[in-house]
C-alpha cells in the first residue's frame, strides 16, 4: 500500500473549530496537494495499514488508525494564531502544522519523514507556487497544440490554456479557461480520467473528466490558429439525467472565466 493522501483540517473541538473546519481545510489544501504530488512521484510503501495522513487539530490525543486506511493525527490549534494568517499570504502556521504532525506520525509509524520535509522546504524555496501541466494535446492536422496548466493557491485553483504552433513553436493565444475555489471538487472530483481536449467540427472540445459525452467548454478552432481566444462554455445542462452531473455543470458555471464580477476572478487574491 502506497503513501497517496494527505490532509489537514480542525477538529469539531468547539463552535469555532466547527465554523473554521472546511475553510482550514482549503486554505492548507494547496500545500497538502504539492506534497501529495511529490510523494506520489517518490512511490513510498506504508507497512500496508493506511494510504492517507490525517492531521486533525483540536486535541493531543494519540495517533491511531481509522476508517481502515487513514493515519489520523492529532495536534492542538492555536486559534489565535490562525486568526492572525487568516486570508493573507503568510503560510507559515500551515508549514508549522505539517512538519509537527509529520514528527508525531513518525513516531508511531514509519514514514518518509525526511522526504516530507525536503519537500516543505522546496516549497517554501519555489515562492510558496503549486503549479504543474495539467493536461495537454497535440492536433497535428491543425497545426497546433495545447497546454493546459494548474496553478493551485490557498484561495483558488486556476487553469490556464495555452495554444503553440507546431510548426513555428510560436505562442497563438492563450488565457484563464477556469478559475474556481481551492476546493477538493475541482481538485479531485473530476473522477479517475483526466480532463480530456478533442477537435470536432473544427471545435476545440474541453471535456472534464467525469463527464465524456458533452465538453464543458468549445473554442473555435480557426478562432485559435489566428491569434483569437475566445472560450464559450457549452450549456449541456438540459442533457443531463443525475443530480450529481447537474450540481458538477452548475459549480463549473460558477467558475467560467468570464465573470470578472465573480469572487474567483479576483486577481489580487493571488
Amino acid at each position: 500500500m502506497k503513501l497517496r493522501h494527505i490532509f489537514c483540517k480542525t477538529d469539531y473541538v468547539s463552535e469555532w473549530a466547527k465554523m473554521m473546519h472546511w475553510e482550514f481545510y482549503r486554505s492548507s489544501r494547496f500545500i497538502c496537494y504539492y506534497l501529495v504530488r511529490r510523494i506520489r512521484q517518490y512511490k513510498f510503501e506504508t507497512d500496508g495499514t493506511f494510504k492517507t495522513i490525517e492531521i486533525r487539530l483540536g486535541s493531543d490525543a494519540p495517533c491511531k488508525i481509522v476508517l481502515e486506511d487513514v493515519l489520523q493525527v492529532h495536534l492542538p490549534i492555536d486559534e489565535k494564531r490562525y486568526e492572525s494568517v487568516r486570508d493573507t499570504t503568510d503560510y507559515s502556521y500551515y508549514i508549522e502544522i505539517l512538519r509537527k504532525g509529520f514528527e508525531k506520525a513518525s513516531k508511531f509509524k514509519h514514514i518518509p519523514l525526511d522526504e516530507l520535509n525536503r519537500y516543505l522546504d522546496e516549497f517554501i524555496a519555489n515562492g510558496y507556487k503549486n503549479e504543474w501541466q495539467y493536461t495537454k494535446a497535440t492536433f497535428k492536422e491543425y497545426g497546433i497544440r495545447v497546454e493546459i496548466n494548474a496553478i493551485l493557491s490557498t484561495f483558488r485553483l486556476r487553469l490556464n490554456a495555452e495554444f503553440y504552433s507546431i510548426k513555428s513553436k510560436k505562442h497563438l493565444c492563450g488565457g484563464i479557461l477556469v478559475s474556481a475555489m481551492a476546493d477538493e471538487f475541482y481538485i479531485y472530483g473530476r473522477g479517475d480520467k483526466k480532463d480530456r481536449i478533442k477537435i470536432i467540427n473544427d471545435t476545440i472540445c474541453y471535456f472534464v473528466g467525469y463527464q465524456e459525452k458533452y465538453p464543458l467548454f468549445v473554442l473555435d478552432v480557426w478562432d485559435i490558429i489566428n491569434g483569437i481566444y475566445r472560450p464559450k462554455l457549452n450549456d449541456y445542462s438540459k442533457f443531463l439525467k443525475e443530480d450529481w452531473e447537474r450540481d458538477c455543470y452548475e459549480c463549473y458555471k460558477e467558475s467560467y472565466t468570464y465573470k470578472p464580477n465573480s469572487p474567483y476572478f479576483d486577481e489580487t487574491k493571488y
